[in-house]
């Protein structure tokens, strides 16, 4: 028997006593506890945002992306950096060890991006953003109607948005849930051939049009433009009238070798809201 558990059988009614005492105090604070349902967390991580209007994937990755993830180089604490490109924005999440001081890693790291900002286009501002569970969407609104529901989206964006980013204290809305169409291209391989062309012509008139190119810039009255060259494809009629071969002689539109048709694209996701006085979903 260990010298804790004879002192313990010596002393029964100390032992009592003390039990009492501790658990009358730990009744008495239980109330005063403070809970929330979703308390600020701090995350090891932060994020960079940089928007590039009208730039290809391509020229965000090369021009955006690997400049800001290189000055993280050599930064303490950093374990993971990640980044994403896509048409005109550039996104890069770094993760740190945790213990860090975050805010000093996001010092670090504007610090960092702002050394390399001369390099950078002139028309691309990053923002250094740090993540919490601030972030989280404290009120999802669930909204149906009958008819489009791309159509349904547009409204929100346009009539509902603004109102409610207008709210004292609301930071960011967003809408989500709308499926977007897609384009579905099907060859027509014998009209191809009859114009010495493959199906791969489709996917290099795919890549070499429909996205606008930074060109440079052009001051004008002391002010400087950016110029970009190309159109955007923004309907399916842009797609069809798309040329498939350079000569001018065997220039054949999109439309006249494939067939091509807006579909919508799958779900990735369902929410079912439950109404006041309705059983939730099972």
């Amino acid at each position: 028997m260990t010298f804790l558990a004879r002192l313990s059988l010596a002393n029964r009614s100390l032992v009592i006593l003390i039990a009492v005492v501790l658990s009358a105090f730990g009744a008495f604070a239980i109330p005063a506890l403070k809970q929330q349902l979703l308390p600020s967390l701090a995350f090891p991580g932060a994020f960079v945002v940089a928007a590039y209007p009208g730039a290809s994937p391509e020229i965000v990755e090369e021009q955006i992306t690997e400049p800001i993830e290189n000055s993280f180089d050599g930064m303490e604490g950093v374990t993971e950096i990640t980044s994403t490109s896509r048409e005109g924005l550039a996104q890069i999440q770094v993760a740190f060890d945790f213990g860090v001081d975050i805010d000093a890693a996001v010092a670090d790291m504007q610090q960092a991006v702002s050394r390399i900002g001369p390099s950078l286009p002139d028309d691309v501002d990053p923002q250094v953003i740090a993540g919490n569970t601030d972030d989280l969407p404290v009120l999802v609104l669930a909204v149906a109607e009958d008819g489009d529901q791309r159509e349904m989206a547009d409204k929100l964006d346009r009539l509902t948005l603004p109102e409610i980013r207008s709210v004292e204290g609301v930071r960011e809305a967003e809408v989500t849930g709308a499926r977007e169409e897609n384009v579905v291209i099907t060859p027509d391989e014998k009209k191809l051939k009859e114009h010495g062309l493959s199906p791969a012509a489709i996917g290099e008139a795919l890549r070499a049009n429909g996205t606008p190119v930074p060109a440079g810039n052009l001051t004008k009255d002391d002010k400087a433009l950016t110029v970009q060259v190309g159109n955007r494809i923004e309907t399916i009629e842009d797609l069809k009238n798309l040329y498939l071969a350079p000569s001018a002689a065997q220039l054949q539109q999109a439309q006249q070798q494939a067939q091509l048709q807006a579909q919508q694209q799958a779900a990735s996701q369902a929410q079912r809201p439950t109404m006041p006085g309705q059983a939730p979903p099972t």
